[in-house]
């Protein structure tokens, strides 16, 4: 009852000066730059890994083949 009684009160504002938006926070995503930059080296990142083939992490198979 109430949520709708607010939405026809809304409904009743004239937004005809009102630009549509995506979200009511009027704010934009901020994307840098795809440049290189220094990461951790191979080694140290599979340090910690359950399982390697000793250059890629390995993982169980979730697709199918086909």
């Amino acid at each position: 009852g109430q949520v709708l009684g607010y939405v026809e009160l809304l409904n009743e504002l004239d937004t005809t000066a009102v630009e549509p938006m995506a979200h009511v926070a009027d704010i934009a995503n901020v994307f840098r730059d795809d440049e290189l930059r220094p990461s951790l080296p191979r080694a140290a990142a599979l340090s910690n890994a359950p399982k390697t083939d000793g250059k890629f992490f390995v993982v169980p198979q979730i697709l199918e083949e086909g």
